[in-house]
């Protein structure tokens, strides 16, 4: 029997991994990645949508009003009305000039900020000098009035800034030409 064996060769049986479970399991491991990070991204938007709604409920959007006095007509009477006291329209004529003063620094703030912001744009800062310096010294004693309520004087300093400013604009030319030349002679 043992002469049966050794004619017989035996061949080697070949053996393949397959690959596809391998790279399935790898696809499997990115398709479970990509979902939890989907998922993560989907709660942390839900999340964070929720706290906006909850601030934004909590803190509205102030706005300024003025308050306003409504006006009942009075049921006409065939009496003559009683007469006012003198001291009570002194005081409600008081009121409605400090409205009306307090309108206009307003407005002259918001004008001396409206051309401010135009020449921070230029570079005021850089090239306005003395000029500057007396507008930002002008604005700082009215923004310093308005809070004391000195309404007048406070408009007053306004006017004066947007003065200074009004000057600066009309020099922006002259003053980009006086930095071109610098620049020319330095180099």
């Amino acid at each position: 029997m043992v002469d049966q064996n050794k004619d017989r060769m035996i061949t080697p049986l070949k053996v393949e991994v397959k690959k596809e479970k391998a790279v399935r399991f790898g696809a499997k491991r990115k398709n479970l990645l990509k979902l939890a990070l989907l998922s993560l991204s989907l709660i942390i938007m839900i999340v964070g949508g929720l706290w906006l709604f909850s601030y934004l409920s909590r803190n509205s959007a102030r706005t300024v009003s003025v308050p306003v006095e409504k006006v009942t007509p009075e049921p006409q009477s065939k009496e003559l009305p009683a007469e006012i006291p003198l001291s009570q329209m002194e005081e409600d004529a008081g009121r409605v000039q400090i409205a009306k003063e307090k309108k206009e620094a307003e407005q002259k703030l918001s004008n001396f900020l409206q051309i401010k912001k135009v020449l921070d744009a230029k570079g005021v800062a850089e090239w306005g000098g003395e000029l500057y310096d007396r507008m930002i010294q002008l604005s700082q004693a009215a923004d310093a009035f308005f809070i004391h309520e000195e309404f007048v004087s406070s408009s007053e300093k306004y006017a004066e800034a947007i003065e200074i400013l009004n000057k600066l604009s009309d020099g922006t030319d002259d003053a980009l030409r006086r930095i071109l030349n610098e620049g020319q002679m330095a180099l």
